[in-house]
């Protein structure tokens, strides 16, 4: 419960643009769901701790947390989450100039939703469109 509450919290110091107070919530979270067989918060947290670290400037650590997020939420057969991971993990890659990269990422992260939104829709045929260019 401490861990959820620490999660929770980092979540709002994000949007609060306190990205190191987010950062030293979030910290050891992963380990505590990981410890409780929890893939699904697990996976949370490290998304949670990638988004803190992207906004800290650590880009490597963050494309390293992103990455390992979607993993866990693949093992977890959470997918709706892991699009949203990997959407990060794509807008991540595109600022770092790896537009092949992100658009891999963002089009693997979209395959496995079952019902895509309006948005993800559009988005799979305009990725679609780009590969086939």
């Amino acid at each position: 419960m401490a861990a959820e509450m620490k999660n929770n919290q980092s979540v709002a110091l994000l949007q609060s643009r306190q990205a190191r107070a987010a950062l030293e919530a979030v910290t050891g979270t992963a380990a505590v769901f990981a410890a409780a067989g929890d893939n699904r918060r697990q996976g949370m947290a490290l998304a949670n701790q990638a988004a803190a670290l992207e906004a800290l400037q650590r880009r490597d650590e963050a494309l390293a947390g992103y990455q390992k997020s979607a993993e866990i939420l693949e093992k977890a057969g959470e997918a709706d989450l892991r699009a949203e991971v990997l959407r990060a993990l794509a807008r991540l890659q595109a600022r770092g100039g790896k537009m092949t990269e992100a658009v891999i990422s963002m089009q693997s992260g979209l395959m496995g939703v079952e019902k895509p939104t309006l948005e993800q829709r559009i988005l799979k045929k305009l990725l679609f469109l780009r590969l086939w260019r």
